[in-house]
């Protein structure tokens, strides 16, 4: 299991509600101009991260769903034997 240090950073939103992502962390994550991030929020936090990232956790939270989908017979049944 990898150990990732976390890193805080104070970051200011300007008047038009754009965030400035610092250049050592950009280059870091490997995050160049025009990327799309994903912006997750629960309360009062948000995460930013690349789609891709976020797609890769989600794979084993629905294995049952891709389990499923293999089982279907062709009258739309699930049969899993």
């Amino acid at each position: 299991m990898s150990h990732q240090r976390i890193k805080f950073k104070t970051i200011r939103v300007s008047d038009r509600g754009q965030l400035a992502i610092p250049e050592e962390i950009q280059r870091e994550i490997g995050l160049g101009k025009g990327d799309e991030l994903l912006l997750t929020k629960k309360g009062e936090k948000i995460i930013l991260e690349k789609p891709v990232k976020f797609a890769r956790k989600l794979q084993g939270e629905f294995k049952d769903v891709q389990q499923i989908s293999k089982c279907r017979s062709g009258n739309g049944e699930i049969d899993c034997r």
